[in-house]
């Protein structure tokens, strides 16, 4: 299980993206380095990424460019 993704999306003033890469390992292992502005949210991505794989190393790398005009919505 070896794998990579990326998104992104753009809001008013700003960019935010997000690149998500597994290699196979026996445990589910889940390492994220967040800005601070999504902090509140680490256990929704957590939860997020527990609910599709069972196992495996996954790096997630979020960055966001520019300032929000409202709150943020994880989806």
């Amino acid at each position: 299980m070896t794998g990579y993704g990326s998104g992104a999306a753009s809001f008013s003033g700003g960019r935010v993206s997000v690149e998500l890469r597994t290699v196979n390992h026996r445990f589910l292992e889940i390492k994220m380095p967040l800005p601070r502005e999504f902090l509140p949210w680490e256990s929704e991505f957590r939860t997020t990424i527990e609910a599709h794989l069972k196992r495996g190393r996954v790096e997630m790398t979020l960055t966001c460019q520019g300032r929000p005009s409202r709150t943020y919505a994880v989806q």
